[in-house]
């Protein structure tokens, strides 16, 4: 189906029939050069520009306007000081956060290859140091995303036929003081408070629409939830509450981090934590800077009581973790500067073996 005439967005709770075929092929085309950079995409409706971000072809983070990831309401904290705590002292791993910023990802990525009509633009070098996964193959996305809205759509054709998730209020059931429902779903059900729409849940605990929409259809099989009859009108203002409702309304800007704050490198918890750590874990320690595993051979430890060495470590670890995090992105771009001299001089090797001269540079 192309995009001529008339070709509306499927509704919140409906399976998109179309992947947009300029934007699909944008990304495939940057993915086989191995673009490096941003494809910006703007809603010919609402004006909204999301950007994707690639490295070498591949895609690694999404940037949506009016829309932050709940992470730290997805790790069970209060703010993003508390989720730095968590991250620096491993009570979350870096497998754990790298699994939820690819699931916002690729949510954010099925909200922009369902806009009906889009332009692009390429804005090669540019970087973002927020909310990223490792580089993303783009193809097999596609059909990821096709999944993920057809999964979309069942369920909720199962839980209801005449709304959507943007405008349904989830209520307490009717054993909902039984048996306790485990992990994610229990997460859920602790966010239900009978004024919540089941975007305003997964906002509050941290989820994306689609895995709202599926822990619900659990919580409702088992009678810990049940749907009101009457829906709600829908937001109209405010930030984007999942990412799935990019290109249905115009959120309120949200505050986007100072130049001061990105100067100073990606925070442990945002933005680079599940690329620049696990790379950084993956690297041995050198003879001159050798890794102390027991804090308690930390020599400026020492002489503190138990509490205030416990809170010190955790300061100390994130300054640590915050210093190979700048250094990692400092390589990042250092192998995407001789990556594209690599480029630069296989393609003269290829035009001197052909007699083309290569382009002046």
């Amino acid at each position: 189906m192309s995009m001529i005439g008339g070709r509306r967005r499927p509704g919140p709770g409906a399976a998109s029939d179309v992947i947009n075929p300029e934007v699909s092929g944008v990304l495939r085309s940057a993915a086989a050069k191995g673009f490096t950079g941003s494809i910006d995409v703007t809603d010919r409706l609402t004006r909204g520009t999301a950007r994707l971000f690639m490295y070498e072809g591949g895609l690694y983070a999404v940037e949506l306007p009016g829309y932050v990831p709940p992470v730290a309401a997805r790790l069970g904290v209060s703010d993003a000081p508390a989720a730095e705590a968590a991250v620096a002292a491993g009570a979350v791993s870096i497998g754990a956060l790298a699994a939820i910023h690819q699931e916002f990802v690729i949510a954010s990525l099925g909200a922009v290859l369902a806009l009906p009509r889009a332009r692009t633009h390429l804005r090669k070098g540019q970087t973002s140091a927020r909310f990223c996964t490792l580089p993303l193959p783009v193809d097999p996305l596609f059909d990821l995303v096709r999944m993920r809205a057809d999964r979309l759509a069942g369920t909720w054709a199962m839980l209801a036929t005449d709304a959507n998730p943007a405008t349904t209020v989830a209520l307490r059931g009717p054993v909902a003081g039984s048996v306790v429902p485990r992990g994610e779903a229990f997460t859920l059900l602790e966010a239900v408070d009978g004024i919540r729409t089941l975007d305003g849940l997964a906002a509050a605990a941290g989820f994306t629409r689609a895995e709202a929409v599926h822990l619900a259809s659990v919580l409702v099989d088992s009678g810990h939830v049940v749907l009101a009859d009457e829906h709600l009108a829908g937001p109209t203002g405010g930030p984007l509450l999942v990412p799935e409702e990019f290109g249905t309304r115009v959120p309120d800007p949200v505050a986007q981090p100072s130049a001061a704050t990105q100067a100073a490198g990606p925070s442990p918890w945002s933005a680079a934590a599940a690329v620049a750590a696990a790379a950084v874990a993956a690297v041995p320690p050198t003879a001159e800077e050798p890794l102390v595993d027991d804090l308690s051979e930390r020599k400026d430890l020492a002489d503190l009581d138990p509490v205030d060495a416990a809170r010190a470590a955790v300061i100390a670890l994130v300054d640590e973790l915050q210093d190979a995090l700048r250094a990692e992105q400092a390589a990042v771009e250092r192998t995407a500067e001789v990556s594209r001299r690599l480029r630069e001089a296989r393609a003269a090797v290829d035009g001197l073996e052909s007699g083309v001269p290569a382009p002046a540079t």
